[in-house]
């Protein structure tokens, strides 16, 4: 695994993290594990990529919900402005102790673009999903 600053224990809370698309019908995916109701999005949208990206406790920090939600509409704009087709995505990580994260599915957004998001919004990975459908965590800082 490459060098990181992001403690273990979020490493591997972020890999144990149930993502549940909200779709017709909803899907829900993890890091590592092949989607086939991934592959299925990706044909019904003809794209061939997406991403998990949230604007929600920037460097894995709790923080109120009014800030999440402020971070939210930041991030909605941003996503907006360069018309990249979404669906809303929830991360709900195994921990009782940290609460869901909504936040996005993007659709054909390139990785460079998911990257720059997530940095931008001081997350500490993002999700990234290629054309096999297999979740893969993106470490950001």
């Amino acid at each position: 695994m490459p060098s990181t600053n992001i403690a273990s224990e979020a490493l591997e809370g972020y890999e144990s993290t149930d993502y549940l698309i909200k779709s017709d019908p909803d899907i829900l995916f993890k890091v590592g594990e092949p989607c086939e109701g991934i592959t299925k999005l990706f044909a019904r949208h003809g794209v061939d990529c997406g991403a998990f990206i949230t604007a929600f406790n920037p460097q894995g920090n709790i923080v109120s919900d009014e800030q999440n939600q402020k971070n939210h509409e930041l991030l909605t704009q941003e996503i907006q402005q360069r018309a990249i087709p979404f669906l809303t995505c929830i991360g709900s990580p195994a921990s009782a102790t940290w609460p869901p994260e909504i936040g996005f599915f993007l659709l054909g957004a390139d990785l460079s673009f998911a990257k720059e998001a997530g940095q931008k919004f001081d997350q500490d990975a993002i999700v990234w999903v290629p054309h096999n459908a297999v979740p893969q965590l993106v470490l950001l800082r």
